[in-house]
């Protein structure tokens, strides 16, 4: 019973000593300055040999570790990049030889801005998305020198568009050979075979491509009358 009695008051003494021997847990575990791909951490009662911080997705999986900071006491770390994502939860604990803080801080990193969208390369965009379909993408070839029109007169200002880059090539070529007679009339004839699905030489062309098919017209109609003036 005396042995007993004895074995029972070491261990007790033990137990008391513990703490002295292993040290306490690094603990107050904090963050600042969240950012969308940055964030701050700082916590207390580091061992002397440094320590470190785990963080993770779920206050049970700290599977991310950062670099071991010398020194006892408070240590702050700030992280930056990946894995840390915009929009996305995670849990933190200061940790060093003895173990990691047992109540993980929990954050949530800012939503990222995105860049302002351009218009730049909606052509080819709109192609891709919708599979080179030529009734898509082929009419917006001149839709950005049509915005200065309203919205009602889009067709209008695609057709004086196309007028106005027709007539400089029919003039290039009017100063280059002295005569357009038979591109201008070849227009003149075949705009109109263009205009409507089921009429003239009804090939079934979009209603899409009127506007350059007037273009077409408006552009050998300039054209036979520079030649007329030229002679």
């Amino acid at each position: 019973m005396g042995s007993t009695m004895k074995l029972l008051q070491a261990l007790a003494l033990l137990t008391l000593f513990i703490p002295c021997i292993v040290g306490a847990v690094p603990s107050g575990t904090a963050v600042s300055a969240v950012g969308n791909n940055n964030v701050t951490f700082t916590a207390d009662n580091f061992d002397a040999a440094g320590g470190w911080f785990q963080y993770g997705m779920a206050p049970t999986t700290l599977n991310v570790w950062t670099i071991t900071q010398a020194g006892g006491g408070s240590i702050t770390w700030t992280e930056y990049g990946s894995p840390l994502t915009s929009g996305e939860t995670y849990y933190v604990s200061g940790c060093d030889v003895t173990g990691c803080d047992p109540i993980p801080a929990e954050f949530s990193m800012q939503n990222a801005t995105p860049l302002p969208a351009t218009t730049f390369g909606y052509l080819i965009t709109n192609a891709t998305e919708n599979r080179f379909n030529v009734i898509k993408f082929l009419p917006n070839i001149m839709l950005p020198y049509a915005w200065l029109f309203p919205q009602s007169a889009i067709p209008l200002g695609i057709s004086i568009t196309v007028a106005l880059v027709l007539f400089a090539v029919y003039y290039g070529l009017a100063v280059r050979t002295r005569g357009v007679a038979v591109p201008v009339i070849m227009g003149v004839i075949g705009a109109p075979y263009l205009l409507y699905q089921n009429q003239g030489m009804n090939l079934g062309i979009p209603v899409e491509f009127q506007a350059i098919a007037q273009g077409i017209f408006y552009a050998s109609l300039a054209g036979i009358i520079l030649v007329i003036l030229r002679k």
